[in-house]
């Protein structure tokens, strides 16, 4: 399973075979219409924005799209 913000999901088969190793390729395509605000804490579930006060900060999607990296 293959997935990121920003992107829909995307399921690919591997059949494991006797190969010592294996390569799939998968292409994510944009869904970005569920994309309004994310909020990422290390709390516990069901933390709401109003009750983490000021440890908010808000990030515009062309501003995730300046770096340089592939894994966050």
């Amino acid at each position: 399973m293959f997935s990121s913000n920003g992107f829909k999901s995307k399921e690919s088969a591997l059949t494991v075979g006797s190969a010592s190793t294996y390569t799939v390729d998968a292409e994510l395509t944009e869904s970005v219409s569920k994309l309004d605000e994310v909020i990422v804490t290390g709390t516990s579930a069901g933390t709401t924005r109003r009750q983490l006060g000021s440890y908010i900060s808000s990030v515009k999607a062309e501003d995730l799209t300046k770096g340089a990296t592939a894994n966050v």
